[in-house]
């Protein structure tokens, strides 16, 4: 029970010093709300771009192993056993 409110109270603690950090960082000039909005949308943007690069890649892949097992090796089971 007293590791609980110990940790409840750090978090607060905490989240006080990120809380006036970020004051003091827009009181200062960087980090506008248009500046975290706009790099948010541009990582979201950057993920989704490399989320579909990455399931076309992975299509293509799979058609490619699928052609390879329909394609004839050259080899006779019959023959060779």
């Amino acid at each position: 029970m007293t590791t609980t409110l110990s940790l409840r109270a750090d978090a607060g603690a905490a989240g006080d010093a990120a809380r006036s950090g970020r004051r003091a960082r827009r009181a200062a000039g960087a980090d506008t709300p248009a500046d975290v909005t706009r790099c948010s949308l541009i990582l979201v943007g950057a993920q989704v771009a490399l989320a579909i690069v990455l399931l076309v890649g992975a299509g293509l892949l799979i058609r490619s192993f699928v052609r390879m097992q329909e394609c004839l090796a050259g080899l006779d089971a019959a023959i060779t056993s």
